[in-house]
């Protein structure tokens, strides 16, 4: 599965406000993560993907096919979660997933294997038959993510799947997805980082509506190393290093009397700092 977008432009509402702006995506088989901060864009790019949205203009080719003038056929090797997936409260797992694998054109032979399958991996057998009303937020979001592969689809566009999943859950999913990537082209939003980084091989970073990065995730931490650094700071250094534009903090924990600091800069060190092996998160807050 090739997907390729051509100098795509999105605009909305009534004042039509410029939502995306010259996109262009080439992508293949295997696992991409897409990153940016609220409001780059990244939702509307997937709904795009999804044939949700028509672009206002560009072109958008699945292996060759025109996706905007023939969004039926895209559907049909398609698989969508949409961060906050529409559901009829009253049927159950087992309903649901009868019901959109009829909608998406399966027979009902087809859909009996796949639905247990993934009803077992997923861990949904025990409540297959209770209604979704009265599921969990983490259980309705298993639905989804088993509504989205229910026909291992060759395109899988996922926005934020993890919400609500346990350790194990993440795993088993986690799982799926790498058995899925050997033949399918998989896009994954999410704000959990470390989950783009244990599951994609590369990262799209938006930035107002535009692809500011595009790369392997091996290869932007290549770019990011020698900027990353920790330090065992006391209040008042902590207040400096706040203070100065050159460091942008990652993240921080209490330790005692003090706080380890993990910051990015590409102007060298603050004061008793070490190096640390780059991350995905220290590459995303370094290029805001």
């Amino acid at each position: 599965m090739k997907l390729q977008l051509e100098n795509i432009n999105h605009r909305y509402g009534n004042n039509r406000l410029l939502s995306l702006l010259n996109i262009d995506l080439s992508l293949g088989t295997g696992v991409t993560g897409l990153l940016g901060v609220n409001g780059a864009g990244k939702s509307t790019l997937l709904n795009i993907i999804a044939t949700i949205f028509k672009p206002t203009s560009g072109t958008y080719l699945i292996n060759g096919q025109d996706a905007i003038k023939k969004p039926q056929e895209v559907r049909k090797s398609l698989g969508y979660l949409p961060q906050n997936f529409g559901y009829i409260p009253e049927f159950s797992p087992l309903e649901f997933l009868n019901y959109m694998g009829t909608l998406k054109g399966a027979s009902p032979k087809q859909l009996k294997g796949n639905i247990e399958e993934l009803l077992t991996y997923l861990n949904l057998s025990d409540v297959r038959k209770r209604p979704m009303k009265n599921l969990s937020g983490g259980m309705r979001q298993r639905v989804g993510i088993a509504q989205a592969l229910l026909l291992k689809p060759k395109l899988l566009i996922l926005d934020e799947p993890m919400v609500g999943l346990d350790p194990n859950e993440r795993n088993a999913f986690t799982q799926m997805l790498t058995q899925l990537a050997k033949e399918s082209t998989i896009l994954i939003s999410s704000h959990i980082i470390d989950d783009i980084e244990n599951l994609c091989e590369r990262v799209v970073m938006l930035e107002q509506g535009q692809v500011k990065m595009n790369m392997s995730i091996s290869e932007l931490l290549a770019q990011t190393e020698g900027h990353v650094f920790e330090a065992l700071l006391d209040k008042n250094q902590i207040n400096q290093l706040k203070a100065d534009a050159h460091y942008q903090i990652v993240r921080t924990k209490l330790l005692g009397d003090k706080v380890k600091v993990r910051y990015v800069s590409t102007n060298g060190q603050f004061a008793n700092s070490q190096a640390a092996f780059a991350q995905l998160e220290d590459a995303f807050i370094l290029n805001q």
